[in-house]
Order: C-alpha cells, then sequence, then structure tokens
C-alpha cells in the first residue's frame, strides 16, 4: 500500500513493513487526529477553549492530519470555526466557514451584520460574507484553536440552532434535546401545549398568542406535516394567549408556509362571514322593506 507511506504520529510508514503498517492503519484512516503541522497545545490554546461559548467564531487549524492538509494546499489550513458546544471529551463541535456557501444548510455572517472581525489581535474591516455549513458540523481539539474572531448575536445564533436541530448528525450525537432547550419560541412557530400542536401568531415578552390547529379534512388544503401527521390551522376556534414557559417548540414554519396558512385562515374566515351574510340576509332585507308612516320617528 504505497499511498500510506506517509508520516503519521511521528513514523514513516514504508512499503515494506505491512506489520507497522497494519498498526496504525486505522490512525491513518482518521487523518484528523495526527498532525506535526499544527503547533502542540499549550495553556493559551486550553484557556481559549476553556472560554469559549456557543456563538464563538475562531480562527483555527483546520482538524485535518498532515496529509490531508498538505492535499488541501497552505492557503486552506486555517479558517474561521463557528462554536456550536464544547464537548465532554474537551472538544468543540463546530462548524467550518468559507466564503462560498458548501451546502443548503448554511448561515450566513454578513458584513453589515457585523462590520469587524479581529486576525492576528488587529480589528479589521469586513468584506466578504462568511458561510458557516450547518450540515458539517467538525471537532476542534485545544491546539487548533488561533484567535477569536467575533461572536454571533443571539438572534443569529438561534438561526443556528433552528438549522441544527433537525439534521441529522444532530441526532445521532445525542444533541437534539440540548438544542432544543435552547431554542426561544418565536412567531410561526409550532409548538405542543397540554399534549396539542399550536400555531404561535404573536411573541411577547412571557406570553404567546397560539392559534390551535387540526387535521385537514380534504385535499388542496395547505396541511404542515408535524410530529409524525398533517396539520393546518383550526377556523372554527379562536386565538388565546399563553405562557412561554409551558410550551415545548416543535418545528418553525418557512416564510412560505407561514404566508400560506395566513391566507388559508383569511380566505376561510372570508368564506364563512359570506355564508352567514347570505343565511341572514334575506331577514334583514325585508326588515329594511318596512316603509314608516310620515312622521314616525325612527333611530
Amino acid at each position: 500500500m504505497p499511498e500510506l507511506s506517509y508520516p503519521v504520529a511521528g513514523y514513516l510508514l514504508p512499503d515494506d513493513l505491512p506489520a507497522a503498517r497494519n498498526t496504525v492503519r486505522a490512525a491513518a484512516e482518521n487523518r484528523t487526529r495526527f498532525s506535526q503541522l499544527i503547533p502542540p497545545e499549550t495553556l493559551q490554546h486550553r484557556k481559549m477553549a476553556d472560554s469559549a461559548i456557543p456563538g464563538d467564531v475562531f480562527y483555527s487549524w483546520m482538524p485535518l492530519g498532515d496529509r490531508a492538509l498538505l492535499e488541501a494546499g497552505e492557503g486552506h489550513w486555517k479558517r474561521p470555526y463557528l462554536i456550536f458546544r464544547q464537548m465532554e471529551n474537551e472538544t468543540l463541535l463546530a462548524f467550518p466557514g468559507s466564503h462560498k456557501p458548501k451546502s443548503g444548510s448554511c448561515f450566513a455572517a454578513l458584513p453589515e451584520q457585523y462590520p469587524w472581525y479581529s486576525l492576528d489581535h488587529i480589528r479589521r474591516p469586513t468584506v466578504h460574507i462568511t458561510y458557516f455549513d450547518i450540515s458539517s458540523p467538525m471537532y476542534l481539539e485545544p491546539r487548533h484553536l488561533i484567535e477569536r474572531c467575533f461572536s454571533l448575536r443571539t438572534e443569529h445564533l438561534q438561526i443556528v440552532y433552528r438549522k441544527a436541530v433537525n439534521r441529522t448528525w444532530c441526532e445521532k450525537t445525542g444533541l437534539s434535546d440540548w438544542v432544543t432547550d435552547r431554542l426561544v419560541i418565536e412567531t410561526d412557530d409550532i409548538v405542543r401545549y397540554q399534549g396539542e400542536l399550536f400555531w404561535v401568531r404573536k411573541r411577547e415578552k412571557t406570553t404567546a398568542t397560539l392559534h390551535p390547529t387540526t387535521i385537514p379534512e380534504g385535499y388542496g388544503q395547505p396541511a404542515l406535516f408535524c410530529q409524525g401527521k398533517n396539520v393546518i390551522p383550526d377556523t372554527n376556534t379562536s386565538c388565546f394567549d399563553a405562557c412561554i414557559g409551558e410550551l415545548d417548540w416543535m418545528q418553525t414554519l418557512t416564510t412560505a408556509e407561514a404566508l400560506n396558512w395566513s391566507e388559508y385562515l383569511k380566505l376561510e374566515r372570508e368564506k364563512k362571514r359570506k355564508e352567514d351574510r347570505k343565511s341572514g340576509g334575506n331577514t334583514k332585507k325585508a326588515r329594511w322593506k318596512l316603509e314608516p308612516a310620515p312622521g314616525t320617528i325612527v333611530s
């Protein structure tokens, strides 16, 4: 296997030493563990890692081995990473950043939102959009960290949480509950309250205005699949307020879904008003046909 003849963890794997090659075969396949290019861990690295919180963006080494780094090229050895969580094995789960979106599930840090960042301990103006790939988290060791660049705003970190919560890796790493507990209920969320699903129409400081949902009875309705069933807004019930702390986040309507539901409610209510007017129209019409005698006082 000549392709494995490269330095791994300080050892050179010659082609004529199959025993040595087999000893480190698994380690060689895990190219994130071994690198002599990346500086060893220092106390400063440990301090940065211990102080890192979700939403921090660190300029860091790519968590790859020497072979992968050399294949990537020196210009790609370092990049910004968005810290998602500190893990129990003293690593940091983070999302890689790039000036080009790598997938459809990215968070974009815009220059107008984050006009400054720190690099080489110098405050620099932001020129490009930085896209953080939520679909491909990586584990950073303390020695990978170089410098903290900036930190996401709270509302933007919420966007990251919402993009991450339904990803497969989030469930496999056992972080789904951890993420859900940090989600803040917002307008157009679907929440569970007392065992039923509701649509959040308005969010106040401590309360939320909820609209009940129901199972659609026919086709052509803007149904949303949530918690194993299709639901639509219930046009026969009214909204009510509930305490935020009693609500469990389920999922969030997209802009298009929220618009469809709003239009559906509007059309159904208008349809109901027309039916009510039609059913009571003959009575009103007959009443207004009365012709009072001259001199009668009416109000």
